[in-house]
């Protein structure tokens, strides 16, 4: 009696990607054939477009957690972040949509964008289940937006090789299983915490090169400096002095989870209406994010710079100018 051989796997991929998540992909196909000594691999697609049995599955999942989540009686979690599983459905859905300049600014952008997202999560999560006993590999080359809800979902699964290209540990393959990402980075960072002994004088010294020549040490760094002297703004001493550090707007929102604000543009706005609210003489200054003044010429409309650039000039239109 023949034996038929075993079923052929999948190493699944974005299609048709350019640039560095090509080469990241390539990279990562060519470290799973040389790890498992293989010659004929298999890469395909997420073929996440696709209506089927399977997604009208993944859109029961979505739409009871999202309800249970919605009436959950004394929820403190907002209506927008909710799992499915251990699958941070809604985390994902939200990092998505505020991507987009105006859905950052707007309540009911946002909340029509969230809905219209969970449809689209609902495909994902379809095409997740629907190849879940053929997958031994995937890299989908950004670990937030709705690519999350295949690395939660095969993160979670025994056997499957997880690439991830996972800031700051740079690219990583996770074969040992874990719940979902924000599991895996808390492992991660576990067994970093003997290394962060030296912390302090690690930042300090990083902060002082990037100070000195921010080129050399940010890779996306173009600002052209304008001949700002900060000296001649600096607070007397009868001035409390407050910095704050503007992040971007549209890039990885909710990457570490809820922290009580949806982005970093609500806390943005809710921390200067506090300041504004202080008794005394206050000097506020805005670090921003180098994104903010980037000057990529190649950078299309939705490239994170252009539209963190777009948010923050309408942002400084708005705020006093006291």
């Amino acid at each position: 009696m023949i034996t038929p051989p075993p079923p052929k796997k999948l190493f699944i991929t974005h299609s048709e990607t350019t640039g560095v998540f090509s080469l990241l992909e390539n990279s990562a196909v060519k470290h799973y054939e040389k790890f498992l000594d293989l010659d004929n691999l298999t890469r395909r697609g997420m073929d996440h477009r696709r209506l089927d049995a399977y997604v009208l599955l993944a859109a029961m999942q979505v739409f009871s957690c999202y309800v249970f989540n919605l009436f959950k009686f004394l929820n403190s979690r907002p209506y927008y972040l909710f799992n499915v599983g251990e699958v941070e459905v809604g985390k994902y859905i939200t990092s998505s949509v505020l991507r987009d300049v105006k859905t950052n600014q707007s309540q009911l952008r946002f909340i029509l964008s969230f809905h219209i997202s969970m449809l689209r999560s609902m495909f994902v999560l379809g095409a997740a289940i629907r190849n879940a006993k053929k997958v031994d590999a995937i890299f989908l080359g950004d670990v937030h937006y709705l690519d999350g809800i295949w690395i939660d979902f095969f993160l979670n699964k025994e056997g499957v090789h997880v690439y991830l290209d996972l800031y700051p540990y740079g690219t990583l393959c996770v074969i040992k299983s874990f719940k979902n990402l924000s599991d895996l980075r808390s492992h991660l960072e576990a067994s970093q915490a003997c290394r962060h002994l030296n912390a302090p004088d690690q930042a300090d010294s990083y902060m002082e090169k990037r100070l000195r020549n921010p080129k050399d040490e940010i890779s996306y760094y173009e600002v052209i400096f304008d001949g700002s002297d900060l000296g001649l703004f600096a607070a007397n001493d009868r001035k409390t002095s407050v910095i704050v550090n503007a992040h971007s707007f549209t890039d990885a929102q909710m990457e570490r989870g809820y922290d009580g604000f949806k982005s970093v543009y609500d806390w943005l706005k809710f921390t200067l209406r506090v300041l504004e609210g202080l008794t005394g003489t206050i000097d506020v200054f805005l670090k921003v994010h180098p994104n903010f003044y980037a000057s990529h010429t190649e950078s299309s409309l939705l490239h994170a710079a252009a539209l963190d650039r777009r948010v923050w000039q309408d942002f400084i239109r708005r705020i006093p100018q006291r």
